[in-house]
C-alpha cells in the first residue's frame, strides 16, 4: 500500500534537493517547517538520511546545477522552483530496493518526458518512503509545470497501478469515472486504429465520427466561430448568403486556400447535422466554392542548400534536415525513423513508421504509428554512404549517452533514430519551430520545413532526372499529385519540347528592317 502527496515549493531549489537527497547534513528548518506543518505531519523529523538516489535527466550527485541550468536557460528561477512529493509503504511490504524502483518508474512515468526529477528514497522510519524533488520549468521547451486540481488524482492513479504491478496493496477508495466525452474519445482512437492502415485512413476514421484535427480546432475556434456568433444565427436559420458573406469577409486577408478549409470544415459539419436530421438540407451546398490557388513551392537551390548544411554543421536538427532535403521526406517520416529501418548491410532505408503530433478537439497527443501519409509512401530507399556514415555516428553516440546515464536513460524510445542525450524522443513541434530559427540566426532565406522536400524535387527535376522517378522517391501516391507541384519546374522537358518543334517546323528568315 502506498500512501502519496504532492506541493509546490517556493523556495531554494539547493535546499529541497539537499534535504531529499541527504537531509541530515542541510540547513533545513525554515523550508521544513512551511513543507510539514502546512501537511500537518507532525511524525516527519529533520534526521533522515536517503540511502537510494537516482537522478532522471540530471545527474543525482548534481541535480541542483543541472536543474537550476534548465531554469537559468529559459529564464525562469522565480515562483514555483520545484515540486516535492512522496510515496509512503506500509511496515514490511517493500524492500529498500523494492521501494527506491518503484519510485524511479514512477517517477518517469509521471514526469519524465518532461521534468528532471531526482528520487530518493528514505529508512529512517518504519515505512520505507521515496521523496520525489521535480523541478518546475521542463528541460523540453521550458514551460512551467502545470499545477492543476487533478495532478495529485494522476499521481495517486499513476502509483496505485505500479503497486498492483508489484504485487502490493492499495489505498481503496471510490472509483472516479472518467467522464464520458473523454472515454468517448478513448474508444473512438482505438476504433479508428484498428480500422486505419494509413494516417490519412486514420483522421478519415475520426472525421466521420465528427472529430476535428489540429488545423480544423484552430480554423472553427479562431474564424468560423468569432463570424458566426455575434450573428446569433441558429443551425436552422444558416442561411447560403450568411456563408457566402463568410466568405468574402475572409478573403479580404486570406488566400482562397484557406478559405477552402473552412468550406470543407462547414460542409463537413453540416452534412452531419443533415445525417443525424437538425436540418433538412446543407446550405454549402448552395454556396460557390472558393477556388483553389495553384500551388507554388519555395525551394532552395543547390548553392542554397550546401550554406544550410555548413550552418546546421553540430546542430541537433544537422541530420534531420540532411535526410530531409536528401530524401525529400516529410517531417513525420523523419521523426519516426527507427534503427530497424534502416540496413547498414544492404545499404537501404526503409520509410514505414511515423512520429507526428496533432490536436483531438483541442488535446495535444503525440501520433507513434507503423503507417505513413499514403500506402505509396511506405518506400524502400538506397542508402548512400554519407548519409551511412552518420547514421552509424548517431547509432554509436545513442550506445554511448545510454552507457553513461545507465538507468537514467528513457528506455521507452530505444529504437528511433532521433533521441535527445538522455533519450527522449525530439519532439516533432521541436523541429518546426528550430527549422526557422536556424535559418535566421545565419542570414539564410526563410523556407519552412517541408520545403526542404520541395528542394529535393527541384534539384532531382534540374538533373534532368524524370517525374515518374521523383513520384517514387518522393512516395506520392499519384504522379498527378507530382506533377501538380512541380512542372513549372520541369525545364528540362519544356526545353526538350522546344528543341524538338525546332527541329521540326522550320520557319522563315526573319524579315529585315524596314527603312523609311
Amino acid at each position: 500500500m502506498a500512501v502519496t502527496k504532492i506541493w509546490a515549493i517556493k523556495d531554494n531549489l539547493q535546499r529541497v534537493l539537499d534535504y531529499a537527497a541527504n537531509p541530515d547534513k542541510t540547513e533545513y528548518d525554515a523550508l521544513a517547517q512551511t513543507l510539514h506543518y502546512a501537511e500537518n505531519d507532525a511524525k516527519t523529523k529533520l534526521n533522515e538520511s536517503a540511502q537510494l538516489v537516482t537522478g532522471i535527466h540530471c545527474r543525482a550527485n548534481h541535480a541542483w546545477e543541472d536543474m537550476r541550468a534548465v531554469q537559468e536557460r529559459f529564464g525562469k528561477t522565480d515562483g514555483v522552483v520545484a515540486l516535492h512529493a512522496y510515496q509512503s509503504f506500509r511496515e514490511g511490504e517493500v524492500t529498500p530496493e523494492q521501494c527506491h524502483e518503484i519510485g524511479v518508474a514512477l517517477a518517469r512515468k509521471v514526469w519524465g518526458k518532461r521534468f528532471q526529477v531526482l528520487v530518493a528514497t528514505h529508512m529512517n522510519t518504519d515505512n520505507l518512503h521515496n521523496h520525489f524533488v521535480i523541478n518546475s520549468v521542463s528541460y523540453v521547451d521550458g514551460k512551467k509545470y502545470e499545477q492543476r486540481r487533478s495532478q495529485y488524482a494522476e499521481f495517486r492513479a499513476a502509483s496505485d497501478k505500479l503497486c498492483r504491478e508489484y504485487g502490493l496493496s492499495i489505498v481503496e477508495q471510490p472509483k472516479v469515472k472518467e467522464p464520458a466525452r473523454y472515454a468517448r474519445i478513448r474508444e473512438a482512437i482505438d476504433q479508428a486504429c484498428e480500422d486505419a492502415s494509413t494516417a490519412e485512413d486514420f483522421h478519415r476514421a475520426l472525421y466521420r465520427q465528427g472529430y476535428i484535427f489540429g488545423s480544423d480546432c484552430f480554423n472553427v475556434e479562431k474564424h468560423i466561430i468569432p463570424y458566426f456568433e455575434p450573428l446569433g444565427v441558429t443551425l436552422a436559420g444558416l442561411q447560403p448568403r450568411q456563408i457566402q458573406s463568410f466568405y468574402l469577409h475572409e478573403a479580404e486577408t486570406l488566400k482562397n486556400t484557406s478559405i477552402l478549409r473552412f468550406h470543407a470544415n462547414l460542409h463537413k459539419a453540416l452534412k452531419y447535422a443533415v445525417r443525424i436530421d437538425l436540418i433538412t438540407s446543407n446550405p454549402v451546398d448552395k454556396v460557390d466554392r472558393p477556388k483553389p490557388q495553384a500551388f507554388m513551392a519555395s525551394y532552395y537551390s543547390a548553392e542554397e542548400m550546401e550554406k544550410l548544411f555548413e550552418a546546421a554543421q553540430g546542430h541537433k536538427l544537422e541530420l534531420i534536415i540532411q535526410l530531409a532535403a536528401f530524401y525529400g521526406l516529410r517531417r513525420a517520416e523523419v521523426m519516426g525513423l527507427r534503427w530497424e529501418a534502416i540496413d547498414f548491410e544492404a545499404k537501404t532505408l526503409t520509410i514505414r513508421h511515423i512520429v507526428t503530433s496533432t490536436r483531438i478537439d483541442g488535446k495535444k497527443i503525440l501520433v507513434e504509428a507503423d503507417r505513413a501519409k499514403t500506402k505509396s509512401s511506405l518506400r524502400t530507399l538506397p542508402l548512400v554512404d554519407p548519409i551511412a556514415e552518420r547514421l552509424k555516428a548517431v547509432k554509436e553516440q545513442q550506445e554511448y549517452n545510454q552507457k553513461i546515464c545507465g538507468n537514467c536513460y528513457n528506455q521507452e524510445y530505444l529504437g528511433y533514430v532521433f533521441v535527445d542525450a538522455m533519450g527522449n524522443l525530439i519532439q516533432p513541434d521541436s523541429v518546426t519551430t528550430g527549422f526557422p530559427q536556424l535559418l535566421k540566426e545565419n542570414g539564410l532565406r526563410r523556407i519552412r520545413f517541408h520545403d526542404l522536400r520541395h528542394s529535393c524535387a527541384s534539384l532531382l527535376l534540374k538533373e534532368g532526372v524524370p517525374m515518374k522517378q521523383i513520384q517514387e522517391w518522393l512516395g506520392h501516391s499519384d504522379i498527378s499529385t507530382t506533377a501538380n507541384i512541380y512542372a513549372h519546374l520541369d525545364s528540362q522537358s519544356k526545353n526538350l519540347s522546344a528543341r524538338t518543334m525546332a527541329n521540326t517546323l522550320t520557319l522563315p528568315k526573319a524579315p529585315s528592317v524596314k527603312e523609311w
